[in-house]
């Protein structure tokens, strides 16, 4: 039997240094698609592209954006990427991400009007503006928040879904006081009609935006002012039903950001304490037992003052993100900037400076490897 080619045999020895690129450091791998036609077809195909995701698995915190009052939304690095600057995001907010999307929507400060969501690409800088809603968030609403994830499906790992079909949940509590939700599918090309339930508890409780989770086939909106402190989306069912935290508020109420773990539960995070010695706890839902009796327990305790410089906690530092399918970062906010904790391996990283942010930050996850749509040669 003939040996195979001498640049066969090269061929599968620079995939398997190539795969092995850190994917944070999605710029080593576009330079090295420039070295030749040989690497840049190998690095592009598709082939590459799903070994690259399979190897890998989670997928890298590639930044984070955050919304200036009155002005366009930024967009903060924790790794090589960068997205492209050719569109005009002026009066765009910023107000979730999930799989390799994000949601966006006009800003409207004190005109409200009726304006379309956008679901933005970062990676292809596709915008693709959604027809109006059967709700309108600001005009219909107390209170809202929506999220943008892929369709809900058992043949998707979530690692290269985000040229795919998408869902976009818009939740609220309107002014008769009922929780009302609203689905589009992009699929379908439309919204699905409203459905309601009567919201139990304080009539003034909102929603607190960017704070939604995916957990399994379940969204989780976080309510505060409100002794019932989430909203649970059932993404197959479509219900909606309010879980109380209290275990969990009696501690800090309004500053605890969702979480998920590992192992698929739900999760919270907030810090306290900071003037003695800033700690970040870390809670998570205990196994069994239905929605309306939730029960907690502590899982983590992280010392940020150990962590972070100290003049960074000699304000109350404050959770303002956490980056989830299966990337487990939680991001910081402080006086003097921004940082990243990675709760597996414990790096602490300082993303960026105080930019007078609103009180939330959008994680961008995704995988970011060239591909024909990224690059041509």
């Amino acid at each position: 039997m003939a040996a195979p080619p001498a640049a066969l045999l090269l061929d599968e020895l620079v995939e398997e240094i190539l795969l092995r690129f850190p994917p944070d450091d999605p710029a080593r791998l576009f330079a090295a698609a420039l070295v030749c036609k040989r690497w840049c077809r190998l690095i592009t195909g598709r082939g590459f592209r799903r070994r690259f995701r399979e190897l890998h698995r989670a997928p890298p915190l590639l930044g984070f954006l955050f919304n200036s009052y009155g002005s366009r939304f930024g967009f903060v690095p924790t790794s090589s990427f960068r997205p492209r600057n050719n569109s005009d995001h002026s009066a765009l907010r910023a107000i979730h991400s999930g799989h390799g999307r994000v949601l966006l929507r006009h800003w409207q400060g004190e005109h409200r009007r009726r304006e379309p969501f956008v679901v933005w690409d970062p990676l292809t800088d596709e915008h693709q503006e959604l027809p109006m809603g059967p709700v309108c968030p600001e005009l219909d609403m107390l209170s809202w928040s929506a999220a943008v994830l892929c369709t809900v499906s058992d043949r998707c790992d979530h690692l290269d879904c985000h040229r795919g079909p998408f869902l976009v949940v818009s939740m609220g509590q309107t002014y008769k006081n009922t929780l009302t939700s609203c689905v589009y599918s992009s699929e379908a090309g439309s919204w699905s009609e409203p459905v309601s339930v009567h919201a139990q508890g304080h009539r003034l409780c909102r929603f607190e935006l960017g704070n939604v989770v995916l957990v399994g086939k379940a969204l989780y909106f976080k309510l505060f002012l409100s002794a019932t402190e989430m909203v649970k989306y059932d993404l197959v069912t479509r219900k909606m039903s309010q879980i109380c935290i209290s275990a969990v508020s009696q501690q800090h109420p309004a500053v605890a950001k969702l979480t998920a773990t590992d192992d698929g539960r739900l999760g919270c995070a907030f810090v306290r304490d900071y003037r003695e010695a800033a700690r970040l706890d870390l809670w998570s839902r205990k196994h069994g037992g239905p929605d309306e009796e939730l029960t907690w327990e502590q899982s983590r305790v992280i010392e940020l003052g150990t962590l972070l410089p100290i003049d960074a906690i000699s304000v109350q530092p404050v959770v303002a993100g956490f980056a989830d399918n299966g990337v487990g970062v939680i991001l910081i906010r402080t006086c003097v900037g921004d940082f990243t904790i990675d709760l597996r391996s414990g790096t602490v990283k300082k993303a960026g400076e105080s930019r007078g942010y609103h009180d939330f930050l959008v994680p961008y996850v995704s995988f970011c490897t060239p591909g024909k749509y990224l690059i041509s040669f």
